[in-house]
């Protein structure tokens, strides 16, 4: 008598959940092709026919994108196959709604020109060409915690959704908490992302590459003939954010080998809050304490130059500081900030021309646009003291 087991494990039903819990557990990633056939018949167990049954399946479910002569790909089920049928559309097939959401923090302390208002300037000028309208949706002029940037976030996405816009532009500060509120809206319209990933949601994205900026801005410190260099970040998760520690840990490996040692310095989250790992770092004695301090961003390298100033240390005498994105270009004692220049105006300028495309084809693979950084060498780098 046959085993009723090995019957079951051959229906396609069942070979369709082994190969979706593969996409899920990302041992087939996405944008990956899936194994051939025959590769897959050997795998599973099962004959070819079976596991192309599996396989249409998973296209019917949006599993898989399946175009005639090659492999599948994987997508992201949740949003791969987006109905224009619910979008508001025109006479022309395009949305009625000419307005575009662009969600950003706004205007912070110290700027003259700000990250957002050149993005905006970027994104207003290609969108305004094709009679569209981007209107800006503040969610604060200053941080809060994980819990309310959460929160400020999914109240403008369902903002978005509620008011009919006919597209999103997103600089997103809620990660995957949003995940299922993003992957709503974007049946609903396009979204692209700026600057950060969100784990789980394949959308359309146009960031800097923040790897390799921060790997430059470290070798810029030790061309000058830095060591003992520092990297300050905040307590956060985003891509961007782990892109720029693994460009430093990079930078301090090529040049030293095995005698590299990095040190992450985590800033206490706000300005006015004690920081006392870098008050001890600062009490070290002279040959020990570091002599550059590369920051993940220019608001961390003000911060980290007033914490130097109050202490009565000089940049970049005593200790050389670097920032990334160039939006402050000075730093509390008057000296240029040294930093890498983030392409602001021409991020936005992509971001808006994906937004377009998507319009267009709401099936079109998912881009990643990645912009270079250049840096801008101003007074607050310097040898180290000898």
């Amino acid at each position: 008598m046959r085993s009723s087991k090995k019957a079951v494990t051959q229906t396609p039903s069942f070979i369709a959940t082994k190969l979706a819990e593969r996409i899920s557990s990302g041992e087939y990633p996405l944008r990956s092709r899936l194994p051939s056939e025959r590769e897959l018949s050997q795998n599973l167990g099962v004959h070819r026919r079976v596991v192309r049954s599996a396989i249409t399946s998973l296209v019917a479910d949006g599993w898989l994108d399946h175009k005639p002569n090659c492999r599948p790909v994987v997508v992201d089920a949740q949003i791969a196959h987006i109905d224009r049928q619910e979008w508001t559309l025109d006479s022309y097939g395009m949305p009625s709604s000419r307005l575009i959401a662009m969600i950003q923090w706004r205007a912070m302390p110290r700027q003259k020109l700000t990250s957002y208002q050149r993005i905006f300037w970027g994104l207003n000028n290609v969108l305004g060409q094709n009679h569209y309208h981007p209107i800006f949706l503040d969610l604060a002029d200053k941080y809060g915690d994980s819990k309310v940037n959460v929160n400020r976030e999914a109240t403008h996405l369902r903002y978005a959704l509620s008011h009919g816009f006919g597209g999103t532009l997103l600089y997103p500060y809620g990660g995957e908490q949003n995940h299922a509120l993003l992957c709503e809206v974007a049946r609903k319209m396009p979204v692209v992302l700026i600057d950060r990933k969100v784990p789980g949601l394949d959308l359309d994205i146009v960031s800097v590459d923040n790897r390799t900026a921060m790997y430059n801005a470290t070798k810029h410190l030790i061309d000058l003939g830095h060591r003992n260099i520092v990297h300050a970040v905040y307590n956060e998760s985003p891509s961007a954010v782990q892109d720029r520690l693994s460009g430093y840990y990079s930078a301090m490996w090529d040049a030293f080998g095995n005698d590299a040692y990095g040190i992450v310095l985590i800033s206490p989250g706000t300005p006015e809050s004690p920081w006392p790992l870098l008050d001890a770092m600062l009490s070290l004695p002279v040959e020990l304490r570091p002599t550059a301090i590369a920051c993940v961003n220019d608001y961390l390298a003000y911060t980290v130059a007033e914490r130097l100033l109050a202490r009565q240390m000089s940049i970049p005498q005593d200790i050389s500081v670097t920032g990334f994105d160039d939006i402050l270009s000075m730093l509390p004692n008057g000296v240029g900030l040294t930093t890498m220049a983030q392409p602001f105006e021409e991020i936005g300028q992509k971001a808006a021309e994906l937004l377009l495309s998507r319009l267009q084809s709401p099936i079109l693979p998912c881009r990643d646009i990645v912009l270079p950084a250049a840096i801008t060498i101003r007074g607050s780098t310097a040898p180290p003291p000898t």
